[in-house]
């Protein structure tokens, strides 16, 4: 009674006083640790269990597995997932020595098992080996799949489970389902209305809701959360709320499905209507709903200009950073804010809208942070212009015996190394990959970021040398364009060129990106007509039409060439918005070869847009543009 009701203490005190123990009142106990999420415990009872010569039944090994299960979903370590595996495989071997691997539900606990401990192997061959199989052994392996990223296996052994006979019910769905939801990640979708809607998952969703309410199952609540969470994921927002809007009853999961689906749609503001509704209808948000919000506002900062507030450094989201204020404080309230989920949210919010104080602040009130929330505050110090004190933040996370570091941080620490270009710091976190992770997992994550940073910072050995080692399937547009920049930075035309042709001769896809690196080695290497042929056929060849930054390119490598008649005719062909950049450019050009007359019109140009930041380093070039060219005491702005 006191396990049931989630007592342990009461639970064991009344244990210790039982004169003498029989195995149904340890498997009590133990299954009390299970179902409070104490799984740890449950296992260190059945140990004491055995060594008091105790002998566990079916029941037993069935807790004793599914305590295992329980720490390995709380675990997000693979090491520690494979320690929960040791302990699973050690008693499968015990219940299969005992006799008792026959039983049905101990059967499908081991399947379970072997699946969050991440070796559907196992499961795989736990299920196959099973006499007779009911519906809670399919629906075990079916969400084994699900769960691990298999969602194309989960739904081939859907299909199968109908096809030998076995009636699905409601939790079969929800894994059928969540395997849809599983597979949108690994698509690319297609554009519709403005938003990207997976249509492939999208099929297969609709398929299944089908077959749930051809059997009665479309009004069960998991299958209905599962519904929202899957048309949600497939960009199909109106499949989304109107599976939300026929259900008679919306707990937080209803809720937190579909705001966190518009949130991830762009629908920013949307989701945060709808979190007020929640409120109102008297909803009480839980940790992942306040994650959703804030998720929400990180989104609303991405889309908002920054403003100078005085007092602070970077520019600021203000709109956004007083919303997100306001989540924060519910969740303090409701004292959410000490969740790992939580905080790491808040932190990234905060670090968006450009307040690092706010950021440094959440992270500092969390007694042992996580890697994931290191990760994430030394990304917000990278892109708000703080690599040193993401370095710093590095080197705390590698001192930090309770935090193991993970490709996240050593990538966030790269990034930090490229904006800085600091190649010897570079160095030191290549050793500390080599040395603590390795290039075996993740390696072409890691290995696509070093050719990055060592591009970045002119070490062009050492990132061709990286470059090499990345495994095709890995291979990245980016690790091409790092390449392509940093031989353009050392000037090395023949290198960029050499590349590229090498990029196209294995039919790699060139960017927008590809190409302005290619152009820009042609401008270094003052080869201009090669580089007007080919920026007149990038649509053409490569599908690409030439954006600003492309047509920039092309007047800075007219005006070094002293063409600059033909840069100005260039900058009059633009067909959008021309911006103050290209335009300085220009007058940069002019000021380098003297040529006052079209220096005027760039000057005037960059006059009329108002960019305040440009103006005043127009009038520096165009005086000294006047002084230089002493162009019969030509009257000067």
């Amino acid at each position: 009674m006191y396990a049931k009701c989630g007592s342990l203490e009461d639970a064991h005190r009344v244990f210790d006083l039982m004169p003498c123990h029989s195995v149904v009142s340890w498997n009590s106990l133990i299954l009390g640790y299970v179902q409070s999420g104490e799984g740890s415990l449950a296992l260190l009872v059945f140990s004491e269990m055995q060594q008091r010569g105790c002998a566990p039944n079916a029941l037993t090994y069935t807790a004793a597995l599914k305590a295992c299960s329980s720490v390995a979903a709380n675990d997000e370590g693979k090491f520690l997932k494979l320690k929960n595996l040791e302990k699973g495989r050690a008693l499968h071997w015990q219940a299969t020595k005992a006799g008792m691997d026959s039983d049905l539900l101990l059967g499908s606990t081991l399947i379970d098992m072997y699946a969050k401990c991440g070796s559907l192997v196992d499961a795989s061959r736990v299920f196959d080996r099973m006499q007779s199989k009911t519906a809670v052994s399919w629906n075990a392996l079916l969400l084994g799949y699900a769960e691990n990223g298999e969602g194309h296996l989960a739904l081939e052994l859907f299909s199968r489970m109908e096809t030998e006979g076995f009636t699905p019910d409601s939790r079969t769905y929800v894994a059928a389902l969540k395997a849809c939801a599983g597979l949108t990640g690994k698509e690319t979708g297609s554009s519709v209305g403005g938003q990207v809607v997976k249509n492939s998952s999208l099929e297969k969703v609709m398929a299944i809701h089908s077959r749930a309410r051809n059997r009665g199952y479309d009004t069960d609540i998991y299958v209905q959360n599962t519904l929202v969470d899957a048309y949600a994921k497939c960009g199909s927002m109106w499949d989304a709320r109107g599976v939300f809007d026929r259900m008679l009853y919306r707990g937080v999961v209803s809720w937190t499905a579909l705001i966190l689906g518009y949130v991830e749609a762009g629908e920013e503001q949307l989701g945060l209507e709808l979190f007020e509704q929640m409120k109102d209808h008297g909803g009480q948000p839980n940790a992942r709903t306040i994650v959703a919000a804030v998720k929400a506002c990180t989104g609303l900062a991405t889309k908002e200009t920054g403003q100078k507030v005085e007092g602070r450094r970077k520019l600021v989201k203000s709109e956004a950073l007083n919303r997100g204020f306001q989540i924060h404080a519910e969740a303090s309230a409701s004292l959410c804010d000490v969740d790992s989920f939580v905080a790491s949210s808040l932190v990234n919010m905060y670090a968006t809208c450009g307040s690092l104080a706010d950021a440094r602040s959440v992270f500092d009130k969390i007694r042992k942070p996580d890697t994931v929330l290191w990760n994430v505050l030394m990304l917000g110090y990278v892109d708000n212009g703080e690599a040193e004190l993401a370095l710093h933040f590095y080197s705390s996370v590698m001192g930090h015996t309770g935090c193991q570091p993970d490709a996240s941080t050593f990538v966030t620490a790269l990034k930090a190394c490229a904006a800085l270009a600091d190649a010897k710091a570079a160095k030191a976190v290549h050793g500390d990959i080599v040395r603590l992770h390795g290039l075996d997992r993740n390696g072409g994550i890691l290995l696509n970021s070093l050719v990055d940073v060592y591009g970045k910072c002119g070490s062009m050995i050492e990132a061709q040398q990286a470059f090499d080692l990345i495994p095709t399937e890995d291979l990245q547009v980016g690790a091409w364009n790092a390449l392509l920049v940093g031989f353009g930075r050392q000037g090395d035309a023949k290198q960029v060129f050499k590349v590229f042709q090498i990029m196209q001769d294995e039919s790699f896809k060139a960017d927008g990106i590809t190409l302005n690196c290619v152009l820009t080695g042609c401008s270094h290497a003052g080869l201009v007509e090669r580089g007007r042929e080919f920026f007149q056929s990038m649509e053409h060849t490569f599908g690409i039409p030439p954006d600003v930054e492309h047509y920039t390119c092309v007047v800075d490598m007219l005006g070094r060439a002293n063409k600059l008649t033909a840069a100005l005719e260039v900058v009059k062909s633009i067909p959008t918005r021309v911006d103050a950049v290209i335009w300085m450019t220009l007058l940069t050009s002019c000021w380098k070869w003297r040529n006052l007359a079209i220096g005027r019109v760039a000057f005037d140009a960059v006059l009329q847009l108002g960019n305040n930041e440009k103006i005043d380093a127009a009038y520096n070039l165009m005086a000294n543009l006047c002084w230089s060219a002493q162009a019969n005491e030509a009257r000067c702005p």
